[in-house]
């Protein structure tokens, strides 16, 4: 019986991939014009066991990229993991110039007050679809 309320469950919530326990606290970004780039602000809760970020994607952006910023011997280096770990039980924030998702080759403006969808991956074959609010507090980058 257990089985069977659980399975209702998840098919309530539109299945597997939408029941990850996860939940964003914050989603925001910077305003940028087309064809640039910018980093976004994510404030991740984790309640459940340790999940892996694997990748992002976005209709706004080309491309849409997990990095970590690491400094060694006073020079930061840009890279590009095969994933970022969430751990069990945490609050993860993701912000520009650490760990980041990271949009290149905006397909359109970001303005001001507008919103836009985020999926993020992670493993086992699990998403989560996020809005990002374009706010108008934060400073645009140069």
């Amino acid at each position: 019986m257990h089985k069977a309320l659980l399975a209702a469950a998840l098919l309530s919530w539109g299945g597997i991939a939408n029941a990850l326990p996860l939940r964003v606290a914050a989603a925001s970004a910077y305003p940028a014009p087309a064809g640039g780039a910018v980093a976004l602000q994510l404030v991740l809760e984790n309640p459940g066991a340790a999940v892996d970020l694997v990748g992002a994607s976005t209709p706004v952006a080309q491309r849409a990229t997990v990095r970590v910023h690491q400094v060694q011997e006073g020079v930061t280096r840009i890279l590009t993991p095969p994933f970022l770990t969430l751990p069990a039980r945490s609050r993860v924030h993701l912000l520009p110039g650490a760990n980041e998702v990271f949009l290149s080759t905006l397909q359109q403006p970001l303005v001001a007050g507008m919103e836009f969808p985020l999926l993020l991956s992670f493993t086992p074959s699990q998403t989560l679809t996020v809005r990002v609010a374009v706010r108008p507090d934060l400073p645009q980058r140069p």
